[in-house]
């Protein structure tokens, strides 16, 4: 009898799988730029991680030999993904696949955790689908996206706290595991992470259990210092540890947050969260009224206690997020998370009025079909995905690299466009794209690329033209030609790319 429940257990773990898999699969397919619909994905962040672990798996140390601000972790998952297909984003999308697999997964366990089973089948498709065709989901495979089950995690741990009191030292070294990774891959997103620890401290810290409080921060600590421990033996072990701390740490602290006030700051972000809201169609009004519903009522949470660290759980990944008043549309995501549980609200009000026989399954599933399919009509790179490879300038202008041996490249003052994996070259210069960082606060990377030119480092340079951008400085053409341009959008604006080519000695000469 037991083993026949195992194996029923078994079953039912392996169908809803199967079911995140797939529905994962299917919506990151029309929404993720790193699908095999789409010729390449262009956004310059993904290129830019890209490019750091794919030279990272040819001994070029992130840091120390290229620049790039993101945390290693991050590198790590593209480096894996490079494993894959280092020429293609395949293996981004598959790993993609993975993870946004894992956050339905995680999503199936919070519905159980409220409603009967069969519910989470409706909730999944129309949560993932949701998600992924808002405009915070940006191109795909953002950083926001794969700590989205990371902290999913932890609000579903919250929950089973809530619900059984009961949080092993195995979890807590779990959960500050994932902290780590989190701290290893964008640490802003910490908000979470930090405010579920505080209150674990606290809640045991008022019944007076001192002891417990104290040791599950140690084993919080120690599961949060094992990466981290990791990659800084790394980092000392190829002599890149103050690069590792002033590039992802320092610059990120000091040359990116804005300098206003509090009640400056107050006043930008919640007028950029209304704005964002309003921008993502009634769907998020619903679930934003819903949110201040559960909290109110006792459908989810039982006492003032549970609300409260909900609520902190919003206001603190929102101060972690926003806190430098940088306003990126996929910094979003990072909150994105939080319609998981009013879209269970939602379907605990309607509970008792549904039934699941053969019928209303039937009903169910049409909707939600119809529901996701106005879902994927919104999604933003429709136009991206009928663009054929060989059209691309990318891919134009690898020819003309590749028909020089060991060729060099530098990707002049926009963020990396997906020239060097589409040529398959490595970066040579540190500063090999340019940052979003003000030429004003710190000048020393825009100086090296200009040097680069200057001195004639690598044998092609590729520009990005645009209104914003018109032209191509003397001092570039003086060392380099143009041997190629190509019209091409992107993000919805027109630029007008140019590939040119070093003047050998002999031409100066002439």
């Amino acid at each position: 009898m037991k083993k026949k429940k195992e194996s029923i257990i078994n079953k039912e773990k392996i169908k809803i799988i199967v079911f995140c898999l797939l529905v994962s699969f299917v919506t990151l397919l029309f929404c993720s730029k790193n699908s095999p619909l789409y010729p390449m994905n262009d956004w310059g962040d993904e290129n830019a991680f890209f490019t750091v672990a794919r030279s990272w798996l040819h001994g070029i140390i992130p840091y120390k030999d290229i620049f790039e601000q993101k945390g290693p972790v991050l590198y790590l998952i593209f480096l894996v993904a490079s494993l894959i297909s280092s020429k293609s984003f395949i293996g981004v999308f598959i790993i993609e696949v993975l993870f946004y697999a894992t956050f339905a997964y995680l999503i199936g366990k919070i519905s159980d955790l409220y409603l009967k089973k069969e519910f989470k089948f409706i909730i999944i498709p129309l949560i993932l689908t949701f998600i992924a065709s808002t405009k915070a989901f940006a191109h795909g495979g953002s950083a926001e996206e794969f700590v989205l089950p990371m902290l999913t995690y932890f609000i579903y741990k919250m929950l089973v706290f809530f619900k059984t009191d009961e949080l092993t030292r195995k979890d807590l070294i779990i959960l500050g595991f994932i902290a780590g990774l989190i701290a290893l891959i964008k640490y802003t997103l910490l908000g979470l992470p930090f405010i579920f620890m505080a209150s674990i401290f606290f809640i045991y810290l008022f019944r007076k259990e001192y002891k417990k409080a104290i040791l599950n921060c140690i084993y919080f600590l120690i599961g949060m210092g094992l990466p981290i421990f990791i990659f800084l033996v790394y980092f000392i072990c190829t002599r890149a540890l103050s690069e590792f701390i002033e590039e992802y740490i320092m610059i990120n602290i000091k040359y990116y947050p804005s300098n206003y006030t509090l009640s400056e700051k107050f006043g930008k972000i919640c007028k950029y969260l209304y704005n964002t809201i309003k921008s993502n169609g009634v769907y998020t009004y619903i679930l934003l009224i819903a949110n201040i519903l559960l909290i109110y009522g006792k459908a989810i949470f039982k006492n003032k206690k549970e609300k409260v660290i909900y609520v902190l759980m919003i206001l603190f990944a929102i101060i972690g997020i926003y806190w430098g008043c940088l306003f990126i549309p996929y910094y979003f995501l990072g909150l994105e998370l939080f319609l998981i549980l009013p879209t269970i609200y939602i379907f605990k009000l309607l509970e008792k009025k549904i039934t699941f026989n053969k019928k209303n399954i039937i009903i169910a599933t049409i909707i939600v079909l119809i529901i996701s399919i106005i879902n994927f009509s919104n999604y933003q790179y429709k136009y991206f995905s009928k663009v054929k490879k060989e059209d691309l300038a990318q891919y134009k202008f690898a020819k003309i690299m590749n028909k020089k041996k060991d060729a060099t490249l530098l990707n002049y003052m926009f963020l990396d466009g997906g020239f060097y994996l589409a040529a398959d070259i490595d970066p040579t210069i540190f500063a090999f794209e340019k940052q979003n960082i003000d030429f004003n606060k710190y000048p020393y990377l825009d100086n090296m690329q200009n040097i680069a030119i200057l001195e004639k480092k690598v044998d092609f340079v590729v520009m990005r033209l645009s209104k914003y951008y018109k032209e191509i400085p003397d001092f570039v053409l003086e060392n380099y030609k143009i041997v190629s341009t190509k019209k091409q959008k992107f993000e919805d604006i027109n630029f007008e790319y140019v590939l040119l080519e070093k003047i050998e000695d002999e031409e100066d000469n002439n």
